[in-house]
């Protein structure tokens, strides 16, 4: 997968920084070492079922502006 900058998306850091400060208060995902994972393995079962690669792809495209 490309690094979301050379795919077009055009965000700050302040608004990646934000987005994850956000899924980390709601327990959606955890911060060890720099390094982030889901807090709930439910959450992971969810994602797959649902088609991550169609999810990014739409959040990609929301992301172009």
């Amino acid at each position: 997968m490309q690094p979301l900058d050379q795919q077009g998306a055009k965000f700050n850091s302040i608004e990646l920084e934000l987005a994850l400060s956000r899924l980390e208060l709601t327990f959606i995902l955890k911060k060890q070492q720099n390094r982030y994972s889901y807090c709930v393995q439910l959450f992971v079962e969810m994602l797959r079922e649902d088609e991550v690669e169609d999810k990014r792809q739409r959040e990609l495209r929301a992301w172009i502006r």
